[in-house]
């Protein structure tokens, strides 16, 4: 692992290991960038794997005839990985996560590894499917609310309205009431004004 280090003895970032994958050196840890099979000219498939120190160390160390992961596989600290499928000369890239099995054999392994890179593109396509209907449902649902909530505004005017009529209501029957007892109070204080100047 001292091809982890530079001339200086400071850490490299990106360390070659076999064919066209490279360890890439974090703060902790390291990120495996496995290209596990090239089916045509054009096609890469390539395995991301976030490794811890140790593991890297066993990965780096491991002879070339063992599995790229063979000496970790089955107690990765981290299984989920992310596979890409990209196409050179093409901006096009398939991405989808894959969980690394601890307890199958290396060629059951390889095999469902190349099985997922073969239908990430089809993969992709369900997941943009999946989003776009749920895109769609939820921009109905926002409508819908947006609906109810203009709705709700309305009917909320109208009982402000309804409200201000009764309270407006309200005062012109006081007003009334007051009006109409008026003449009453003038003669009980007038009834009071002559008790107290005949006592």
């Amino acid at each position: 692992m001292d091809d982890l280090l530079g001339p200086s003895g400071e850490p490299k970032s990106l360390v070659p290991i076999a064919g066209h994958s490279y360890l890439l050196k974090l703060g902790r840890g390291a990120i495996l960038y496995w290209v596990f099979d090239e089916p045509d000219e054009e096609t890469a498939y390539t395995l991301f794997v976030r490794l811890t120190d140790k593991e890297a160390h066993a990965v780096h160390e491991a002879d070339y005839l063992v599995g790229m992961l063979e000496p970790v596989r089955g107690k990765l600290k981290f299984p989920g990985a992310l596979l890409m499928v990209q196409h050179r000369g093409s901006k096009k890239i398939a991405v989808r996560r894959f969980i690394i099995p601890s307890d199958d054999s290396e060629y059951e392994f390889v095999n469902d590894l190349i099985y997922a890179a073969s239908y990430a593109s089809d993969y992709n396509k369900e997941v943009n499917f999946g989003l776009a209907a749920d895109s769609h449902n939820l921009r109905d649902k926002m409508t819908q609310l947006e609906t109810e909530k203009w709705a709700l505004q309305a009917e909320t005017r109208e009982l402000k309205a309804k409200t201000h009529r009764l309270k407006e209501r309200l005062a012109r029957l006081a007003d009334d009431q007051l009006r109409a007892t008026k003449p009453e109070i003038q003669l009980a204080e007038s009834l009071g004004r002559l008790v107290s100047v005949a006592s």
